[in-house]
């Protein structure tokens, strides 16, 4: 009997037939010895009854009449499984019953010779031949006769063989019926085969359609429901029995019917599949998105009988997909430069904002190392800092001092991220960058504006007092030289004295201007003009080595600002374009009007018409470092002993204390052009008289002056010299003692005030109220060392105010009272 499954175990194969095998083949075995009814009727019956057996039962009759017309113990039918090296019986007869199939190797077995030859006959002996087969010694099997069995595209797909526990009489005989019953046999094996084939396909494409994730629904011609998987159930929320049956429209919104049913009469109507996306709707009317893919079903005659249809719930994918496509035009449209690399560094992605800043295009960039933007303004250990924290996973947030394409610098605030993926694995970095390089200047402008404030402050500080000991000097050598007796040498010493305090004046007047703090006397006046004058002084100013090119507008270019201080500025300017070309060249003044579309320092001219004071030089030019502190008090290119450093300064705080804006545009080697804007007053020009200028020295008539100062020495000093020309002098040390001497005057008249302005207690505007309120005619001449807000708005003076700066010549003030006094 065959083995049973358990206890079958590998075999190693025959190398060929033995003798004993080749004898057996060549002895002729005793009539009848296949049993009673005598071998050629055995043959007969085994022929005709093979062919008349139904396929239904045909295994279990075939091995049941082998062995009973045979005479023999056991006979059985066995197809291959897996890789060809195991058989599985069929059907099995032995000795007068059929018995469970079993599985079972082929090799070490007689069975595994079967497969490599057409015939396989061992009528006696078996047992010797292959020793390792123990179940040939329990059943005590003698002989064994086996052929392969063919498919039809002639594969071994099985066996059929005969055992017997004796030696087999007429083997060759034996072996031809097994041969006239193998095709019939191999027919039937093949078609169960494929039948079991096609039964586990069917069964495989159940449990798909059962377990697959997608929809499977299948329609039929009129588009109602004939199949519903769980998957259809799931997304359409629908149950099996609920769906079988339904048209198509109640998964199908309204809006997208007429579409959908364009799709299903194309389907139809032209066969082939099909693929779209639509529009669906749930049982919770619920509006999802799903991928369709539709195929026609086609019976065996070609005819179309339904359609079947896969469906995928694609709503998130598509809600991705969309979120997706507005972050791509976020980041295509933002204004901060984006840029993607790989964790060495290379560019993958660039948005348009990174094109504008730094002028790569994009197919310039990917590709390249982030690197091509550095600009060598930071150390190594910088960027290893960067990478140390991104390559660990952190943010990393800074400002890069960046390089364009085209060289020019910039800066960048950037922050750089890690990305990761569903590993955790960082498999990108992602830069977002903002440019700073105007932020950055504007920051600068605001600490230099800062500092010069401060300097400012300082200066406007020390001008007070150090302005009324220059009066004091300025004033007593004005006396001194007025004296006869004096000696050539003494006059000569107190000139020198007063040479000094001049220039000491002038350097005071310089830090008020530069502070804003210099009290100016504003009227419009022809900017043109002015530099025409102007020009005359400067010309043997520059010398003949420097050629002037003076570039005037054919309009009227008013402006309102104080004269002096503005040929102070031009003053400045062209001295320092003299020294900037020792070796000769080419100084353009120019002056114009223009519209208001130009901005020098973010301040807005739009709408304003403006007049442009340009002064260019061909000199040596300036580097970005001295431009960047260019305007600051004290700082100078010049050799030490050549100047202070206070020029510029004072150009700046004129320009602005004015209501203008100076900038400057200059390149090493190619020279300085200074441009300075103020905004044009469409005003009459205001002519002055000469002739007031050139008015003599006056003796007073006898008029009262109150003269209020809290500075001894000057208080004395201006007290001195009106006494002396003839003018009757109440002379107060602040405002409270002023009100009495006014009080105390014994009702007389005082025809003048003449105040300080700064002054312990009460100001010389307070004063100056107190005392017209008790003698409406009184005039009022203010004096000060610096700018106070109780007399000037933003530095100039208000409407309708005399005033006279400290140091003032002795002549000078005279003149002014007598100007305000009048005849």
């Amino acid at each position: 009997m065959p083995r049973r499954a358990s206890r079958a175990r590998g075999r190693q194969p025959a190398k060929s037939k033995s003798g004993a095998n080749k004898g057996a083949r060549r002895r002729r075995l005793a009539p009848g010895a296949a049993g009673g009814k005598g071998l050629e009727e055995a043959l007969r019956f085994v022929a005709e009854r093979s062919w008349a057996i139904g396929a239904e039962g045909f295994f279990p009759t075939l091995v049941r009449h082998l062995g009973e017309s045979l005479g023999l113990d056991y006979a059985l039918v066995s197809a291959l499984t897996g890789d060809g090296q195991m058989a599985e019986t069929v059907s099995v007869y032995a000795k007068g019953k059929i018995v469970p199939n079993m599985r079972y190797p082929l090799r070490d077995a007689p069975c595994g010779r079967v497969m490599g030859q057409k015939l396989c006959l061992y009528p006696e002996g078996v047992r010797k031949l292959f020793p390792k087969d123990t179940l040939l010694t329990e059943l005590g099997v003698e002989g064994y006769i086996g052929i392969p069995l063919w498919d039809s595209k002639k594969r071994p797909i099985g066996l059929i063989a005969v055992l017997d526990g004796k030696p087999m009489a007429h083997g060759d005989s034996i072996a031809g019926a097994l041969q006239l019953v193998a095709t019939r046999a191999a027919m039937e094996l093949e078609r169960k085969r494929d039948l079991e084939e096609q039964r586990l396909a069917a069964q495989r494409m159940a449990l798909h359609v059962e377990q697959t994730p997608l929809a499977v629904i299948e329609w039929d011609l009129d588009f109602k429901v004939r199949g519903w998987n769980p998957a259809a159930e799931r997304i359409f929320g629908f149950t099996r029995e609920e769906a079988l049956g339904r048209h198509a429209s109640f998964i199908v919104p309204e809006t997208a019917r007429e579409r959908v049913n364009a799709v299903w009469q194309a389907l139809l109507a032209q066969g082939g599949g099909t693929r779209s996306t639509n529009e669906n709707i749930t049982k919770q009317c619920r509006i999802i998105m799903c991928d369709w893919f539709n195929t026609p079903l086609v019976d065996a005659e070609g005819r179309t009988v339904g359609v079947a249809s896969l469906v995928e719930d694609v709503t998130e994918r598509h809600r991705a997909e969309e979120q997706r496509a507005r972050l791509g035009m976020a980041v295509e449209q933002a204004v901060e430069s984006i840029m993607i690399t790989d964790t060495d560094g290379v560019i993958l992605y660039v948005n348009p904002a990174f094109e504008e800043v730094t002028g790569y295009r994009r197919d310039e960039a990917v590709g390249k190392k982030a690197g091509i933007l550095k600009s060598g303004k930071h150390e190594d250990a910088y960027y290893r800092s960067m990478w140390e924290t991104i390559g660990g996973g952190g943010v990393w947030r800074g400002n890069f001092i960046n390089r364009r394409k085209d060289g020019q610098l910039f800066e960048e605030a950037a922050i750089i991220s890690p990305v990761r993926d569903a590993a955790g694995k960082i498999v990108n970095y992602v830069a977002v960058k903002r440019d700073v390089t105007r932020e950055r200047q504007v920051e600068e402008q605001l600490r230099q504006s800062q500092k010069m404030n401060a300097i400012g402050q300082l200066a406007g500080g020390v001008a007070h007092d150090f302005n009324n000991l220059l009066n004091v000097i300025l004033g007593y050598s004005d006396m001194l030289l007025e004296e006869a007796a004096i000696s050539d040498e003494a006059r000569g010493q107190i000139s020198e004295i007063q040479k000094a305090g001049e220039r000491a004046a002038a350097m005071t007047r310089q830090l008020l201007a530069f502070s804003r703090k210099q009290i100016l006397d504003p009227r419009v006046f022809d900017l043109g003009a002015l530099v025409a004058d102007v020009s005359k002084m400067l010309r043997r100013l520059i010398g003949e080595h420097i050629e002037l090119n003076l570039v005037s507008s054919s309009s009227v270019c008013s402006i309102r600002a104080d004269p002096g201080q503005i040929e102070q500025v031009i003053m400045n300017l062209c001295v320092n374009a003299r020294d900037a070309m020792p070796g000769g060249g080419k100084l353009t003044i120019e002056t114009r009007r223009v519209a208001g579309t130009g901005n020098l320092s973010g301040q807005g001219w739009a709408g304003k018409e403006s007049v442009v004071l340009s002064i260019g030089d061909t000199g040596t030019g300036m580097s970005p470092e001295a431009k960047a502190h260019l305007f600051e008090p004290f700082f100078t290119t010049k050799k030490e002993g050549t100047g202070v450093g206070l020029g510029l300064a004072t150009c700046y705080g004129i320009v602005r204390q004015s209501g203008g804006e100076i900038s400057v545009h200059s390149e090493e080697g190619r020279g300085t052009t200074f441009e300075i804007r103020f905004p044009y007053v469409p005003e009459p020009v205001t002519r002055e008289d000469p002739r007031r200028a050139l008015a003599g020295l006056e003796q007073g008539r006898g008029e009262t002056i109150l003269l209020v100062e809290d500075d001894d020495a000057v208080r004395e000093m201006v007290e001195r010299l009106l006494t002396g020309l003839g003018y009757r002098v109440l002379a107060a040390g602040g405002g409270e003692d002023a009100l009495a001497l006014a009080g105390s005057s014994g009702g007389g008249r005082i025809d003048l005030l003449l105040t300080d302005v700064i002054m312990p207690g009460m100001n010389g505007r307070d004063v100056a109220a107190q005392i017209r309120s008790r003698f409406p005619g009184v005039k009022v001449i203010f004096t000060s060392g610096y700018a106070e807000e109780a007399i000037v708005r933003d530095g100039v003076l208000e409407s309708g105010i005399v005033f006279m700066p400290k140091p003032f010549a002795l002549v000078a003030l005279a003149r002014r009272i007598r100007e305000v006094l009048g005849d």
